[in-house]
């Protein structure tokens, strides 16, 4: 959770909305992704997406229904609460 904090800290510094997310598997951080949507340009860029998008072709259907994502944010993410 702390790198997933990490992770949208650094993406509202560059101007993202406040989210990160991490693929982990046995408590080691394998992959790692922030939000990089913006909502003015209509670019849908969100960290869990990325995040997927990135790992797709690294690893098999079997490795991804044994691992675990988590994503984490100080804000609600406003496609999803409005």
């Amino acid at each position: 959770m702390k790198r997933c904090y990490e992770l949208a800290v650094r993406a509202g510094k560059k101007g993202f909305d406040t989210f990160g997310a991490v693929l982990v598997h046995n408590g080691q951080v394998l992959e790692e992704a922030e939000n990089t949507a913006d909502w003015d340009k209509g670019i849908f860029g969100h960290a869990e997406f990325n995040l997927v998008h990135q790992c797709a072709n690294r690893y098999s259907a079997l490795f991804f229904n044994r691992i675990q994502m988590t994503i984490n944010s100080p804000q609600q993410c406003r496609l999803v609460f409005h």
